[in-house]
């Protein structure tokens, strides 16, 4: 079988001695003593944990995702089966190992695994699942911070205290918009930072100057008096800010500021009368901008105070109603993505369906001799002299035949530039006689968060998706790893060399209507220019976000692919995605569906799978 390598975890599980089972059978084997400890139901044995590294982590480093280090398991979970899982399935027994049992860690130092004393488990199984926590997860909702570290996954179906139908026994994301905001009602106000941000954008445009019987309005300029040059110069300034598409508060705060600057002239003073003309018209709107930037507040971090992704949230100005307007919401339909789909990242959780193994006689410790070979054991290939198949009233020794898997998938992410000039989006977007030049070399481009879409909305007792399941979820990392407040909080990315790796934690893909899979790059631009993207202008200083597509099915860029590799994220493997910029042409300042096929994608990638496959693709 194979395994996530990276994440330096092969665990087996055994129960040996003394452990308690309910079932139906109260017959023993003939020459086989009965276990002193069976009641008619149960008998006791011993439980072994096989978990050959220890130290600990946080989730979204290389320690966390448990590349470097073993985190350790917590809330471990046991389900006992008479045969082998099936839709439908009731086990028999649901057991807490950490509330039914004690460790005794002897054999730890040398053999890496845990035993458990006095477990009760049913005679008759022949089966179990076994489900668990890397140490520090979430098991409940906590403060964004843990949970952006960490990850979370629910698992209110194993909280018992007796076992549920698997049917019933699935793991679901955790959405960021807990609270349901839906912005497509959205009114201009003061109370909350998103209102700020409609009314600053609504206070600009409205400028306008009077006499009382000539009234001009920026936003619809008839004039002919007065300055050509200021006209034409404020009916350019309308029509570059009315195309704004970005609606997070930084965005607006350095679209009006460039605004400002554009304008040319200073604020219209305190009680100075404005002319009715192009010059007290930019006059007043430089003053008009003066307010929106106190109402919008230098404080107001919209939508990442809701933990939302700049891009998450975009603008539109309403010609019919002359207001501004939010275009991602939880009932519109948009190209943009849907905020409210938004989850944090997955859990470390770990998981094994595996037959069981039973002996008769005690054991004294995991180096007694009757336990298989390490290697072995831990590779799914262990000889088991002497083992059953059953536990029985005679049993005194049980054992997970499979070693612990991971639930979930990992996708490890480099990124880098292939040039030190890339080209941007200026002659189409801008009208410009050529594109811009971009340098991006010195750290200009800085990777401060990664979304993965096409999640399930939710997992099986297998961890898999069902067959039907609706795959419109979308990950947010924003815990990039080795990120430090002197990497400005991220990663940065260098020319012609890949950057240091970032892990996200992410649900098994299987059943899902089509095979690729797009991520987005939240990048900063730090260019100190504006340069032209797929969706307008990306100003400098504000985020963007660049598009890769992972397609197993791709004809090139794609290696490491096998027959048991038919999809992007698989549980218990490490899907490796080397992304390349080649130019800025598909920059977005509002990030897209990530599930529409008209998506630009701006990003070159390779993958590949850790003991499968490698996706290297070009954004």
């Amino acid at each position: 079988m194979n395994r996530m390598n990276n994440f330096l975890l092969m665990g087996s599980v055994a129960l040996s001695g003394i452990v308690a089972f309910s079932a139906c059978s109260s017959e023993n084997d003939m020459g086989a003593e009965v276990n002193p400890t069976f009641d008619g139901k149960t008998v006791k044995t011993q439980f072994a944990l096989n978990v050959p590294y220890g130290n600990t982590g946080t989730r979204m480093s290389a320690e966390a995702t448990q590349q470097n280090n073993f985190r350790g398991i917590s809330n471990m979970k046991l389900l006992s089966l008479t045969a082998t899982p099936a839709a439908g399935t009731i086990p028999t027994s649901l057991i807490d190992l950490k509330a039914a049992s004690e460790s005794d860690g002897s054999d730890y130092a040398n053999q890496g695994r845990y035993i458990y004393r006095d477990v009760a488990i049913p005679v008759g199984t022949k089966h179990f699942v076994f489900y668990g926590k890397a140490t520090g997860t979430e098991t409940t909702t906590t403060t964004p911070d843990k949970l952006f570290e960490y990850g979370y996954l629910s698992d209110n179906s194993l909280a018992g205290p007796t076992a549920k139908n698997l049917d019933d026994t699935y793991f679901t994301l955790l959405k960021i918009n807990d609270n349901n905001i839906d912005l497509s009602n959205a009114v201009e106000g003061t109370s909350e930072n998103y209102e700020k941000v409609l009314k600053a954008l609504n206070d600009v445009t409205k400028t306008n100057v009077t006499n009382g019987t000539t009234t001009i309005e920026w936003n619809n300029i008839t004039i002919t008096t007065g300055s050509d040059l200021k006209i034409a110069q404020a009916q350019k300034l309308w029509e570059d800010f009315s195309k704004l598409k970005a609606g997070s508060a930084n965005s607006v705060r350095i679209t009006l500021n460039n605004l400002k600057s554009s304008a040319g002239v200073a604020a219209l003073g305190t009680g100075e009368t404005a002319t009715i003309d192009a010059d007290g018209l930019l006059k007043t709107l430089v003053k008009n901008i003066d307010v929106a930037l106190t109402t919008l507040g230098d404080g107001n971090t919209f939508p990442a105070d809701l933990n939302l992704p700049d891009g998450a949230v975009g603008v539109n100005y309403d010609e019919p109603s002359r207001t501004w307007k939010f275009t991602s919401s939880v009932t519109m339909k948009s190209e943009n993505i849907n905020y409210a789909n938004i989850t944090y990242p997955a859990s470390l959780d770990y998981f094994v369906s595996s037959p069981a193994k039973a002996r008769d006689d005690a054991s004294t410790g995991i180096s007694d001799g009757i336990w298989p070979a390490k290697d072995e054991w831990t590779k799914d290939n262990a000889t088991w002299t002497d083992w059953g198949d059953e536990v029985k009233n005679t049993t005194r020794t049980i054992a997970l035949k499979k070693a612990i898997q991971y639930g979930v998938a990992n996708l490890k992410l480099t990124i880098k530039a292939n040039a030190n000039i890339l080209l941007d989006n200026a002659k189409d977007k801008k009208g410009q006689v050529a594109d811009q030049n971009v340098d991006v070399t010195n750290n200009k481009l800085v990777m401060t968060g990664v979304l993965i879409g096409g999640q399930p909305t939710q997992v099986e007792w297998n961890y898999e998706p069902k067959t039907g399941n609706a795959f419109d979820l979308t990950i947010y990392d924003k815990k990039m790893n080795g990120a430090t407040p002197a990497t400005k909080n991220g990663i940065y990315v260098p020319v012609n060399t890949p950057s240091n790796a970032n892990y996200t934690l992410v649900l098994d893909n299987n059943n899902a209507t089509t095979k690729a899979i797009y991520v987005a790059v939240e990048l900063v631009n730090n260019t100190g220019i504006d340069f032209y993207g797929a969706d307008g202008m990306v100003p400098a200083g504000g985020k963007f976000y660049l598009i890769g597509k992972l397609n197993p099915e791709a004809a090139t860029g794609v290696t490491g692919k096998d027959d048991n590799v038919n999809r992007v994220f698989l549980k218990d493997y490490t899907t490796k995605a080397n992304l390349t910029i080649k130019d800025l042409k598909n920059a977005y300042n509002v990030i897209p569906d990530l599930r529409s096929t008209a998506i630009s994608v701006g990003l070159a990638v390779n993958l590949e799978w850790q003991n499968g496959i490698t996706f290297d693709v070009e954004i």
